[in-house]
């Protein structure tokens, strides 16, 4: 560790029990700080402080509490305190009335948006932040794979470690870009446990390979990420300590693990040391010796004083001993020291900054400035509305009809110590209520179900209750639940089920046929679920964990949770219609951060007369709604015929190959809304998933433009998202310019995000090129080989400036376009105007191929280069082989090198099927992979859809 003048100079100042004191964060019994409790903090200085539900009264309470303890500490000639609490979201908050309360990290991964990870917690940590907390435990990064964790649960974002790591991610960004630090707890892994720390000590018996697989994939990209503090777990891990020591008390798993193996420099710091996987084992006070030497560097013990003066003498003591050295000591108060002063809690030389000790100001309505804002409620709301996921409607009962209704709320209530307790209950017959519908409203304690069900069975049983609603919490876990929707449902009306907390609930009445996951209770998820019900807002979220084949998480996604590595088959047919190109894939990771290897490439090339049979079907003249629907079964078997025959090349057994993802063979795409016409935006993609999935036996991912475009994007270019993970580069500018049917260009500046690519479809590529070679050559050649033909002529340089007027080459990106506008018909025109011209043949390709070159180069000139300095074009598809375009494209842009994909080690006929295999990895991965600064689209999607084989 890099020593900090400042922070050395503060060391030799402080004495050791004051840097004891900074190794220590406690709580406080009540939500006042009374003089006694003023004395105490005098006397024991400490690191930080811990907020819980019993600190809380009222926003302005808990700034008025901060702002009185650092006074305090200030007065006592002590060092600035950390402020730190539990604000997880959803059902784990310590503050849930007057701040903005966002959903919980389940529901934010079912609302199916990254982004929404981030927004949730920079407006979170901006609210934390005016209360003047600067430490906040939050995220959890336990991947949830075991649907018996009585602890976790929807705390997580799912059984995905992928998922979880970009989820993870995204909030460690957005808490600590609010100037709170973030905590990714429980390391390493609390999602795969059956007991609970807080009562017992669980037991992960994983051996590290499968660890490093699963459980840490999302503590390493949070330590990628720059997270503040990691929590360690009171777990029992095997594979990892020798001894039967928690992972807190295990030098093998905080020095070993995570210092040196995984690299993280930032805060240790322990679970509550109060709980009983250490109270039942080590004690407490002798505990926290213990994890200091394992290699924590700040021990919370959040709940009794007189443990809290135990540790400090027990740790005093230690280093009297030599049990600890002093420089141990050190070693962890540098870390603290200068991590406070990175957040600004303290100046360079350990003072107060004037803020922290300013009284809090507050708006009209009495709350603290910048705390309840309505642009962080209308986050919320739409994350919210966004997340509630309808798992099964077999009974065609939604949206709920205008009938008198039963709607029974079993009433969420502290389910584990993490919860605390929860005040603020809205039944979901009030919200139902609230919405119009006629409702006789039951709401029941967890704890009454057994007591009041005949109750509710009377009450279903009234002939005036045409429809039944129930709100379960929990009900796996809870037999008295499960017998009364099982009841419930023996009367034989219609019955909803929603789960208000674990969405496993399902498994314990499988038979019910409407079945809503809502992952909590707080009030606006209740008005969420009313509105969902009703109709007034859409049913759009997904579901991250696995509730058997049910959701779009199914068995598939089980498989997928515990890979990090994947054999894939990325197939594509694009616009130029020359066949199947099938690309087998092995990635390694997901999201921005996946490794790609090309184990073999093949092209299955289309006969003459079939490819003329999918031309037909690309225009309007020729085209039949019989031929469309039997070719999209046709063309099918031929993707499957592909997919099997890029396997066999390698000598892979399809078995072994993870999944397929296909883009299908687009025969019409209308980007944008067209009132002349009466059309809307939309898309069509033949090659059905189903036939390929039941001819390959894999899953099959495609259809990925309609969700793009369904959030208001042009479902186009979809290979942007490839290109920076395949292109990106730290030092230079690039543009990859594919040149298939339709050229396409994506813009990527030096070192970007996903946030700053760009991409447009340039216009035509080969697709006329095609055409003109096919037609002149009556049939005989696909295409120019190596731009042969256009070579030996003179393109007509006057006509190409008039072809160059056409409408879409002056609109702005983000703009796409296909056969519809550069088509057959389009080509029939150029032709004719090529005879009156009087070219010759090859003339007449080369001034097609000039057309093309043109309209790359001019676009680059025209909505690039003003903005963004580029330095090289690389070039892939079939156009790379045009030797003739290549110079062309060469002399148009004389200030920037032009190379080819293969120059950079990817197949330049490969690239686009390779890129379909990463955007079908990512869906499975339950992560956004389009690009809407490419596309248009308003917010990033997941983009696919899946079939079985």
């Amino acid at each position: 560790m890099k020593s900090n003048p400042n922070v050395e100079a503060l060391l030799a100042r402080l004495s050791l029990r004051e840097k004891i004191g900074q190794l220590l964060l406690c709580g406080l019994p009540g939500p006042h700080l009374t003089e006694s409790l003023k004395d105490f903090v005098r006397s024991n200085p400490v690191g930080g402080i811990i907020y819980f539900a019993r600190n809380v009264e009222n926003p302005g309470q808990v700034a008025q509490l901060t702002q009185q303890l650092q006074t305090t500490a200030s007065e006592a000639d002590q060092l600035p305190l950390f402020i730190s609490i539990d604000q997880e979201g959803g059902m784990v908050a310590r503050i849930a009335e007057g701040i903005t309360l966002f959903p919980g990290n389940m529901a934010i991964a079912a609302a199916g948006s990254v982004s929404d990870a981030y927004e949730a917690a920079l407006a979170s940590g901006k609210e934390l932040s005016a209360l003047g907390i600067n430490l906040n435990f939050a995220p959890v990064l336990d991947v949830n794979n075991n649907p018996l964790n009585p602890v976790i649960g929807v705390r997580s974002f799912g059984e995905s470690p992928q998922l979880v790591a970009e989820y993870g991610a995204s909030a460690v960004r957005g808490f600590q870009k609010a100037g709170v630090s973030a905590c990714a707890k429980h390391f390493p892994g609390h999602g795969d446990t059956a007991a609970d720390s807080h009562l017992d000590l669980p037991i992960v018996p994983h051996d590290l390979t499968r660890m490093k697989q699963l459980e840490l994939v999302p503590f390493i990209r949070a330590i990628e990420e720059g997270v503040d503090f990691i929590m360690s777990a009171h777990i029992y891990f095997p594979a990892l300590e020798s001894e039967k020591k928690p992972a807190t008390l295990s030098a093998s798993v905080l020095t070993g693990l995570l210092r040196e193996q995984l690299g993280y420099e930032g805060v240790i710091m322990t679970d509550c040391m109060e709980m009983h996987a250490i109270v039942d084992t080590y004690g407490t006070v002798e505990a926290s010796v213990m994890a200091l030497e394992a290699g924590a560097d700040l021990v919370l013990i959040s709940h009794t004083h007189e443990l809290l003066t135990g540790a400090y003498e027990a740790i005093e003591a230690a280093v009297a001993a030599g049990r600890l050295s002093e420089e141990r000591i050190n070693e962890s108060v540098r870390r603290l020291l200068e991590l406070k002063i990175r957040r600004g809690i303290m100046t360079e030389v350990g003072d107060f900054p004037e803020e922290i000790l300013e009284a809090p100001l507050s708006d009209a309505s009495g709350l603290p400035t910048g705390v309840g804002l309505a642009e962080h409620g209308d986050i919320a709301r739409r994350i919210s509305e966004k997340s509630i996921t309808l798992v099964r409607d077999q009974a065609g009962m939604l949206p709920l009809p205008r009938k008198k209704t039963l709607v029974v709320t079993i009433a969420s209530s502290a389910m584990t110590i993490a919860d605390e307790r929860i005040k603020d209950h809205l039944s979901l017959g009030t919200a139902l209520m609230e919405q119009g519908l006629d409702v006789v409203d039951l709401s029941i304690a967890a704890a009454e179900v057994a007591g009041k069900s005949p109750a509710v069975a009377a009450a279903a049983e009234d002939s005036s209750i045409e429809q039944i609603v129930i709100a379960t919490y929990n009900a796996h876990f809870y037999e008295e639940q499960s017998r009364l929707v099982k009841q419930l449902l023996s009367l034989g009306k219609p019955l909803a089920v929603i789960a208000t907390r674990n969405p496993y609930d399902i498994v314990a009445f499988p038979d019910v046929q409407v079945y809503i996951a809502a992952y909590e209770s707080r009030p606006l998820t209740m008005r969420s679920i009313a509105s969902a019900l009703l109709g007034s807002t859409p049913f759009t979220g997904r579901l991250p964990v696995s509730l058997g084949d049910e959701g779009r998480y199914g068995s598939v996604m089980i498989e997928f949770a515990s890979k990090t590595t994947t054999l894939a088959i990325g197939l594509m047919s694009g616009t130029s219609l020359d066949g199947v190109d099938a690309a087998l894939v092995r990635m390694t990771g997901s999201g921005q951060r996946t490794q790609v290897e090309l184990i073999s490439f093949v092209q299955l090339p289309y006969e003459k007369e079939f490819r003329e049979q999918i031309k037909a079907l690309c225009s309007v003249q020729q085209s039949s709604v019989d031929q469309i629907c039997s070719m999209n079964f046709v063309l099918a078997e031929r993707f499957a015929l592909a997919a099997r025959a890029v396997a066999a090349e390698a000598g892979i057994q399809m078995n072994e190959v993870d999944f397929i993802s296909s883009h299908g063979q687009t025969v019409w795409h209308i980007p944008q809304d067209d009132s002349v016409n009466s059309v809307v935006r939309s898309t069509l993609q033949l090659g059905d998933l189903s036939v390929i999935a039941e001819r390959t036996g894999r899953p099959v991912v495609g259809d990925f433009r309609p969700a793009d475009m369904a959030a208001g994007g042009q479902g186009a270019p979809l290979v942007p998202y490839g290109d920076l993970i395949l292109f990106g580069n730290e030092q230079k500018g690039r543009i990859l310019q594919n040149i298939g049917g339709i050229g396409n260009c994506t813009i990527l500046p030096a070192g970007c995000s996903a946030d700053e690519v760009a991409a447009f479809d340039t216009g035509p590529g080969n697709m006329i090129i095609d055409q003109v070679v096919f037609d002149l050559s009556s049939g005989k050649y696909n295409y120019d080989e190596n731009g042969q033909w256009a070579a030996e002529g003179t393109p007509d340089e006057e006509w190409i400036d008039q072809m160059l007027k056409n409408p879409y080459f002056s609109l702005m990106p983000p703009k796409s376009t296909g056969r519809e506008l550069f088509g057959a018909q389009y080509t029939a025109e150029f032709l004719e105007k090529a005879k009156e011209r009087r070219l010759s043949s090859a003339d007449i390709v080369a001034t097609a191929t000039k057309f093309t070159a043109r309209t790359i180069a001019d676009s680059y000139k025209k909505w690039i280069f003003p903005k963004h300095p580029m330095d090289e074009i690389i070039v892939s598809g079939g156009g790379a082989h045009n030797q003739t375009l290549l110079r062309m494209l060469t002399e148009l842009l004389p200030d920037r090198k032009v190379t080819t994909a293969r120059m950079h080690g990817i197949d330049d006929d490969a690239k686009e099927a390779l890129i379909f295999a990463l955007l079908g990895n990512d869906f499975l991965h339950g992560i956004p992979n389009n690009v809407p600064s490419a596309t248009g689209s308003h917010k990033p999607v997941i983009m696919g859809k899946l079939a079985l084989g």
